[in-house]
């Protein structure tokens, strides 16, 4: 039986949080950036072959963080009784689940909390079965959330559940390809979300929370995703290393997620900031 988003947010031990809706300065700059360059661009984007943008994908991880081990499960037949095995894994290991899919962008973790536990199991990461040069940003987000979800305390806003997938699949992206045709694609499709979620979070009823509950979740994580992504983006290389060095003791549990947006002072006020939204999508 699925959980609500309530019962799930409780689950995760976070705080039943407040709906906030978007304000008409924000959803003007948003309109805005829908009509910029970056976001009003035909893209063309290269098949690859999966061998490929699984190594880009550990090969970024490998060289910027140390990834711990999370919790997957395999089902046993005993005595005609089945069992469930649960046991950490490298998140590496995560099986990958390719579906069909029109979205280029598909991408998925399926994780559960078993029966009377509060500990997530890791079962499945969903990809689009045609892989792209776009495939290996989507498996940095997805792995990403194995690191942050699987840490009770990491986490202390549940509007903040999407943010370092959203920050570290965008570094991926410019990490990969020096012409940023890879990364403006990623920008046009969060300047996309972030309009639709905004203009849905002021049409939708206030009795239908999980909905509301989801689509602030993901305006407030790409607002703060890309605060952060504007200090790494203009930042010396000292203060790129610095940054996700702060990850990195966020995916081992020495800091909280909390405590990286304060050394970094990254709030939702601020990160609707319209000079700096419009320098880095006009760039």
């Amino acid at each position: 039986m699925s959980l609500s988003k309530r019962e799930e947010i409780i689950k995760r031990s976070l705080v039943i949080p407040e709906i906030i809706m978007p304000n008409s300065s924000l959803m003007k700059t948003l309109c805005e950036l829908e009509n910029s360059e970056i976001a009003s661009t035909h893209y063309k984007v290269h098949k690859l072959e999966k061998e490929e943008a699984i190594s880009r994908v550990k090969n970024f991880f490998d060289s910027n963080f140390k990834l711990h081990s999370v919790l997957t499960s395999k089902e046993f037949k005993v005595c005609g009784k089945s069992l469930l095995f649960i046991h950490p894994t490298n998140p590496y290991k995560i099986p990958l689940t390719y579906i069909d899919s029109k979205d280029i962008f598909t991408g998925s973790l399926y994780e559960y909390f078993p029966k009377d536990s509060d500990k997530i199991i890791f079962q499945t990461i969903y990809l689009n079965r045609i892989i792209t040069e776009l495939t290996s940003a989507t498996y940095v987000h997805e792995l990403t959330h194995t690191q942050i979800d699987s840490l009770s305390g990491c986490l202390s806003n549940y509007y903040d559940a999407e943010l370092l997938s959203i920050f570290l699949e965008l570094v991926h992206s410019h990490s990969i390809d020096q012409t940023e045709n890879l990364l403006r694609i990623n920008d046009s499709r969060r300047i996309l979300e972030m309009l639709t979620v905004s203009e849905r979070l002021l049409s939708t009823p206030r009795t239908q929370e999980e909905i509301l509950f989801e689509d602030f979740k993901y305006l407030n994580s790409g607002l703060k995703a890309y605060n952060l992504f504007y200090l790494y983006y203009y930042g010396t290389t000292e203060l790129k290393k610095e940054i996700l060095d702060s990850v990195n003791e966020v995916f081992k549990g020495n800091i909280t997620l909390e405590d990286l947006l304060k050394k970094y002072e990254i709030t939702y006020e601020n990160s609707q900031d319209e000079k700096k939204l419009k320098k880095y999508f006009y760039r």
